[in-house]
């Protein structure tokens, strides 16, 4: 596990996932609320859901 992980907030949309995807290169994404990882987003995901909040998983 990386000591300072990229992360996406659970309710940012599929759009600034898909941008932290491409600027890091990057294929998952830990979800983190407070410290606390509340789930993992896929690329795959991501490009199925566009404008969805993650919260509503």
């Amino acid at each position: 596990m990386s000591p300072d992980p990229v992360t996406v907030a659970p309710d940012d949309d599929a759009d600034v996932a898909t941008h932290t995807f491409r600027r890091h290169e990057s294929r998952q994404l830990p979800a983190v609320d407070h410290r606390m990882t509340m789930g993992m987003i896929t690329s795959t995901t991501c490009c199925c859901d566009r404008g969805k909040s993650w919260a509503t998983y």
